[in-house]
């Protein structure tokens, strides 16, 4: 299993450098962005990487255009979605739809996938193997989205898992904070305690000088 990238950086200039690169380069980017409802998936690949693009590429020019999209579409998402493998606190999660993205004149395909899961606090296991779709070199990045920040991994033909911890959440416990200060019901008769001495002694002594004066 591999680790996390802690390294914000890396998404930085994954974003800035992600489209240049990918025209030459077998990397592919993977968002993934969990909200109350479902958690979303959102994976470009360069379409020159994939292994079955000669059946994509119906007129040969490179590219795949509308009319190819329309007709191959839903099943190039769903055969490359096939290859991903979510478990979320441990248990697979149910796809609910899939689809192809259209980025008419590019060498990148989109693919989207909404599973039905609240992931937002939960753990979150991704198994890919993509490599098998792709060349023996290609790399997964992963820019993972909670509400609590980013979480960012790097998958390739060594490493194909990764494990999203969930985010860790601090609850203040207030009846220990306040049992380590002093209360104001403690600190109050200490003081007294202390002035009442201090009064004594000023009375007993403004009494003392009153009589030495008056012998």
């Amino acid at each position: 299993m591999h680790r996390i990238l802690p390294n914000l950086a890396l998404l930085i200039s994954v974003a800035a450098a992600g489209a240049a690169r990918a025209h030459d380069l077998p990397i592919s980017n993977m968002t993934i962005v969990p909200d109350e409802q479902a958690m979303h998936v959102e994976l470009v690949l360069n379409v020159g990487e994939l292994n079955f693009a000669s059946e994509i590429d119906l007129d040969k020019d490179g590219r795949i255009d509308l009319a190819e999209l329309d007709k191959l579409g839903d099943e190039i998402a769903r055969r490359i979605v096939s290859f991903l493998a979510f478990r979320v606190d441990d248990r697979p999660v149910e796809l609910q739809n899939c689809g192809i993205v259209p980025d008419l004149g590019a060498h990148h395909l989109t693919v989207r996938a909404h599973y039905d899961v609240d992931a937002r606090t939960a753990a979150v296991a991704l198994q890919s193997r993509l490599v098998a779709l792709t060349q023996g070199s290609h790399v997964l990045e992963i820019v993972f989205q909670r509400p609590s920040g980013r979480q960012l991994a790097r998958l390739d033909g060594h490493a194909s898992t990764v494990l999203f911890e969930p985010p860790k959440t601090s609850v203040t416990d207030t009846s220990a904070e306040q049992s380590e200060r002093p209360s104001p019901q403690t600190v109050q008769p200490g003081w007294l305690l202390l002035a009442v001495p201090a009064t004594l002694i000023l009375l007993v002594g403004g009494g003392l000088l009153l009589r030495s004066n008056k012998t």
